[in-house]
Parts: structure tokens; sequence; C-alpha cells
């Protein structure tokens, strides 16, 4: 065989090989990209749906603080200055503990008249006005901002939660966790029929976000209470979702 002919043979092996590979690039996309859903469509037409959920429990870093500051009184002008007081000492006390403007703000203000009920009567007793303030702290601080704000003033304390700062991350994980429980439901319950079941599901809704929020009650405070210790306990972030899975018969 000629230089020639060696070439064109080599050429000829070229293009044989070349078909070959775009062959298997054929079946590898129908079995591997298309195939749940050529399955599907020949026989593998049941659906099996399962809900999966994955918890993650952490230690929480960051607290947020609600402080109500109340004040009652008959003349308006005279309620309001006084809260207005009482609501800067708190802040001034709770800025020299650190906490940073941005980490303050108001989230409700309130003025309310108050009756009593004399022999059937609605009679005027005077007004409220009601400043809640909003403390987003450490953990470690929760108890100081508590013990702080009491001192200068407030009245009380309407709720403590509790979140981190890596909520996001630990859901995502969380996430995962919930597809990977939706995995093993359908598994088991395919081997109970005795059934084969495709593994990678063809439908995939996710259902929520939960995570639990131990609200602390609202209670009056008084300047001579104790100390405070909040203990925050874990942090507990849910993810959930639909699954739905192919099997055969």
């Amino acid at each position: 065989m000629g230089y020639y002919g060696s070439k064109a043979y080599s050429y000829r092996k070229f293009i044989c090989w070349k078909t070959v590979i775009k062959e298997v690039k054929t079946v590898y996309w129908y079995l591997y990209r298309g195939g749940v859903a050529n399955l599907r469509g020949s026989g593998w037409k049941r659906e099996l749906t399962v809900v999966g959920e994955g918890i993650r429990r952490i230690m929480p870093d960051t607290s947020i603080i609600t402080i109500g500051i109340i004040t009652e009184g008959k003349e308006l002008d005279n309620v309001q200055k006084r809260n207005r007081k009482t609501t800067e000492d708190v802040l001034q006390g709770l800025n020299q503990l650190g906490i940073d403007k941005k980490d303050l703000r108001t989230v409700e203000y309130v003025i309310d008249q108050k009756y009593d009920f004399v022999e059937g009567k609605r009679v005027f007793r005077g007004y409220e006005v009601r400043h809640l303030l909003e403390v987003t702290a450490t953990v470690e601080k929760v108890g100081t901002v508590v013990d702080v704000a009491i001192k200068k003033g407030a009245t009380n304390i309407f709720q403590i939660r509790f979140d981190s700062k890596n909520r996001d991350k630990e859901y995502r994980k969380a996430l995962q966790e919930a597809l990977v429980d939706s995995r093993k439901k359908a598994e088991a319950l395919a081997k109970m029929m005795g059934v084969p079941l495709v593994t990678v599901p063809f439908f995939i809704q996710e259902t929520g976000l939960t995570e639990e929020i131990r609200p602390f009650q609202p209670i009056m405070l008084s300047k001579e209470m104790a100390d405070t210790t909040i203990n925050p306990g874990q942090l507990e972030i849910k993810a959930t979702l639909l699954a739905k899975y192919s099997y055969g018969l």
C-alpha cells in the first residue's frame, strides 16, 4: 500500500470512529438526559408522590428583643413627654452597651384613649402612649439588654426571638436532606410493592421554610428585678419538598 493509500485508509478509520462517538453521545443523551421522560413514556407511567423533610438544629448567634415603653396619664402632652424621655433613657443605655443605631428601630408607636365602665357608663380614664423598640444584639448580650431596659424605665418585654446569620446556608442543607429523605421513602415504598423505581425524581416542589420560634411571653418589668438570664436553646430550621418518582411493573 502506497503513501496515498495509507493516508486514505487512516482517513476512513477516523470517520468511522467519529461516527461511533456521535452514536455514543446520542445514546448517552437518551439514557441520562432524556431517560426519565422516555421511560415514563414507554411503560413507566406510574407515579409515586412523597414528601421529604430535612431538619437542621444549630445554636443561634443573634437575638431580637422587643422592648415596650408604656406611659399613661390624663394630659396627652405630658404623657408623650414622659414617654419620649423614658425612650431616650433606654436608647442611651443601649448605646452605652455598644448597640449600634442600625440595630435599634421603632416597630410600633400608638396613642390610645382609655376608658373605664362605671355603673354601665363609659368614663374617660386618660391616655396611653405605647412605644415598642426592636433591638438586635448578640445572644450573649440579650440578658444585659433586658436589664438595662428595666433600669432605664422600660415597662414590658413583648418578645425575644433568636436567629442565625447562617440560616440561609443551613436551610439549603436542610433542603438537600429533604431530597434524600424523599428518595429513601420512595425506595422503601417501591421495595414493598416489588417494583423498579427511577431514583431521580421527575418533579420537585419546595413546600416552604419553617423555623422554630420560641416566643417570650410579655411580662411587666420592675427596676428591682434581679439580673436576667435567658437560655436560647437551639434553633430548628426545617425544609420540606414534594417529589414525584416514576416506577414500573
